[in-house]
């Protein structure tokens, strides 16, 4: 469950097709999020060894990682006013994100 909102946020945010964005009307989730992020874990489960799957995801991580610290000084030298984080479709800007846990 926990990769379902990376295509549900990045669909938001239009880097991915807006139909994974749509939530369902009575409970409000993503479910083509949830259905596409299902169906791409069954097909690694089912096609791949665990050393195999292992081996992808900590090498996701630490791409995510390498991202995020590459990140860092580009946004260390803006104006604080310039950065803002969009969570939930409200915008934070960075004095509220840092009193985020």
């Amino acid at each position: 469950m926990a990769c379902c909102p990376v295509p549900f946020a990045t669909a938001e945010a239009g880097q991915l097709p807006h139909w994974l964005a749509t939530l369902h009307p009575r409970f409000r989730t993503p479910v083509p999020a949830i259905v596409l992020s299902a169906v791409i874990v069954l097909l690694l489960t089912i096609s791949c060894t665990f050393t195999y799957l292992l081996t992808i995801s900590t090498i996701a991580r630490l791409l995510v990682f390498a991202i995020t610290c590459a990140a860092l000084p580009v946004l260390r030298r803006r104006p604080i006013n310039s950065v803002s984080v969009i969570v939930h479709r409200y915008r934070l800007y960075a004095e509220h994100v840092s009193m985020l846990p």
